[in-house]
């Protein structure tokens, strides 16, 4: 019943008289609210929509056929993708078959066609769609600059300040603001939001805290001390160096710095001895930030196993703190007491497009609280492919995750949004790195997107949607 509502609702009711329809929309399930968000399944149907008449080699069957499919899924998702034009889109349907260096100049002329039409053009929301399709065909270049069309839009409509702060798009149009550094604009809307929406606006109080860096000194003013694990967080850190290690495979034998900072923090280290050398890596682990996978994953272990070197695991979901605790507690072992579990805030709210990676949201966690510096180690923001072995559950070589990843940042993780904030905490000289990592903070958005592509571009041209993006290597490259 709800299905054939919710298709009627979108199909029938324009965008505009959506918004406008504030009483409907509360009584409606969330994710109606947040139609403008490309889900997976709408980016599923997008992707669908073009391989429906394509051929994986070397070019599409039936342009014409394709292109139609494409133009009626806009339409069902009340997008106007039609505005970039027939020749736009059959020269990107051609694109996406063919590898970096035979589709150089057709990738170029789509960039320049974009040149042709105003940030104002389409809608923020609507860049960003076609943002997803880009970025799901591995075309990471042209996503940049659709991208960026989406964030200008978003400032312009900002500007014109004719959107109320209690609609769910004032968070969206602020986090624009803010990524794009422009600070006056973003100071001069985060007043609006008032008291109508507590939880953003305190998740936009330590961004602007972070940008005007008064970090951590300044952040005492917001509600972050909830609970005793968050006193007993601030205790354990306060005034520590901290040597934060990435999953990234490394050659450079770091071991002895990182074993040397007062506390060593670690994503998802969930066994002893896994992830960790005296060459390398190094051996200790005093923090670790749990994501929600890593999680089931850890529960779902008989016996369960967590190494007792950790003093503090920290965890993004509620569902997932309590799943960890219910497990956990039931170890008959001295440790089980002592390990002192919390959960992080959700940094989400503050965020222009997607959700953050492991390493950024444990870093905005951390810099909540009163640290001497935080240096990385072995993260360069996925410009190295391979993980060391075990990090990620069912995922042991380079096939998987490169599939692990297009299917990430096409989905829920941009790329451009951990690396503007990874960027935005380095300029406020709240983290450094080693090499690698300072290298990827010199390059730049538009660099970092291109240097993405060459990596990973190839394996995301035609293939099935449900399957492994690195079966078409041996053909495309």
């Amino acid at each position: 019943m709800w299905k054939y509502f919710i298709y009627l609702y979108r199909l029938l009711i324009p965008v505009t008289w959506r918004d406008q329809v504030k009483i409907i929309q509360r009584t409606l399930p969330s994710w109606i609210k947040k139609s403008k968000q490309l889900q997976m399944r709408d980016l599923e149907r997008y992707y669908q929509s073009v391989l429906d008449q394509s051929s994986p080699l070397p070019a599409l069957k039936k342009p014409d056929l394709a292109l139609a499919g494409l133009m009626d899924t806009f339409r069902k998702m009340q997008v106007r993708g039609e505005l970039l034009g027939n020749a736009w889109w059959t020269d990107f349907l051609h694109a996406i078959t063919l590898n970096n260096a035979e589709g150089s100049e057709l990738q170029l002329r789509l960039q320049q066609g974009l040149a042709n039409h105003s940030d104002t053009a389409l809608q923020y929301w609507e860049w960003l769609h076609l943002t997803k399709i880009a970025l799901k065909f591995g075309l990471f270049d042209l996503a940049y600059w659709l991208r960026l069309k989406a964030r200008n839009s978003a400032i312009s409509t900002l500007k014109k300040q004719d959107l109320n702060p209690a609609h769910p798009g004032f968070r969206t149009l602020l986090a624009a603001a803010a990524e794009a550094g422009e600070w006056d604009l973003f100071r001069a809307n985060l007043n609006r939001l008032g008291f109508v929406a507590k939880n953003e606006k305190n998740a936009f109080l330590f961004l602007q805290r972070l940008a005007l860096k008064r970090l951590p000194n300044a952040h005492r003013n917001l509600p972050i001390f909830k609970v005793h694990a968050d006193n007993r967080f601030a205790e354990f850190t306060k005034n520590k160096r901290i040597a934060f290690v990435g999953p990234s495979k490394s050659l450079s034998k770091d071991a002895a710095e990182i074993d040397g900072y007062d506390l060593v923090v670690r994503c998802n280290y969930k066994e002893a001895g896994i992830g960790t050398d005296s060459d390398i890596k190094g051996l200790r682990c005093d923090i670790s930030y749990f994501n929600n996978t890593q999680t089931r994953s850890i529960c779902e272990s008989k016996p369960l196993q967590v190494p007792e070197v950790i003093k503090f695991a920290v965890f993004r979901a509620q569902t997932s703190l309590q799943k960890f605790r219910k497990a956990f507690l039931q170890l008959d072992t001295c440790f089980a007491g002592q390990l002192i579990t919390r959960l992080s805030e959700n940094y989400s709210l503050m965020l222009f497009e997607g959700s953050l990676n492991a390493i950024p949201n444990a870093l905005c966690d951390l810099l909540r609280f009163d640290t001497d510096s935080i240096k990385i180690f072995h993260a360069d923001l996925m410009l190295t492919v391979d993980r060391f072995t075990g990090y990620t559950p069912g995922v042991e070589n380079s096939a998987k995750h490169i599939d692990v990843f297009l299917k990430s940042c096409a989905g829920a993780h941009d790329p451009l949004t951990q690396y503007a904030l990874l960027k935005l905490m380095h300029s406020a000289k709240k983290i450094s790195g080693d090499p690698a990592f300072e290298r990827v903070m010199q390059l730049g958005e538009a660099s970092y997107m291109k240097e993405l592509q060459q990596i990973y571009g190839n394996f995301a041209r035609v293939g099935p949607f449900s399957g492994s993006c690195y079966q078409l290597i041996t053909k495309s490259c």
